[in-house]
């Protein structure tokens, strides 16, 4: 859904998923949930069934529905050394 202002909207109360963690020049593929109890989004790594532990710092999670995931683009920053 896209709300009065442009942006998109989606219901994440109840939900899980798939998704990627990218840290260090590396991709961890990951499942997420969120609970209404949990009060946050748990991140796993696919491969172990662990939970994420992500390294300190500023993150960013983008939240893109399965329908738009073809749309995403992830890119190497070739300005870093």
């Amino acid at each position: 859904d896209i709300d009065s202002h442009g942006y998109q909207t989606m219901d994440i109360s109840e939900a899980s998923g798939d998704g990627m963690y990218i840290t260090n020049g590396k991709k961890i593929d990951i499942t997420w949930e969120k609970s209404e109890s949990a009060h946050q989004c748990i991140f796993y790594d696919k491969k172990t069934k662990k939970q994420l532990v992500m390294n300190p710092g500023k993150t960013y999670v983008g939240v893109v529905p399965y329908n738009s995931y073809s749309y995403v683009t992830i890119e190497k920053d070739s300005d870093k050394k």
